[in-house]
């Protein structure tokens, strides 16, 4: 399983989501949408306007209380 967090360096949620996986130890990679003009286009056409916005595998998970809710469901485990 491969997440992707995509935030801002000045974005506490940010910060919190990337400490929660690795807390979780998950592997996770971040980007910077500041940093990458291209990511931050997708982000805005996909209608979202705040960060995190989180993915597992390509499939979109939500921001960091969605990300938490996931892992107290239990659905990371889950491979269906």
């Amino acid at each position: 399983m491969s997440y992707v967090v995509y935030g801002r360096q000045d974005c506490n949620w940010c910060y919190r989501a990337k400490k929660f996986l690795e807390q979780k130890q998950e592997d996770f990679r971040y980007i910077d949408i500041d940093d990458d003009a291209r990511t931050k286009a997708f982000l805005v056409s996909k209608g979202f306007k705040t960060v995190p916005q989180i993915y597992l595998d390509n499939e979109h998970i939500g921001g960091y209380t969605e990300l938490v809710a996931y892992f107290e469901e239990g659905s990371y485990g889950d491979n269906t």
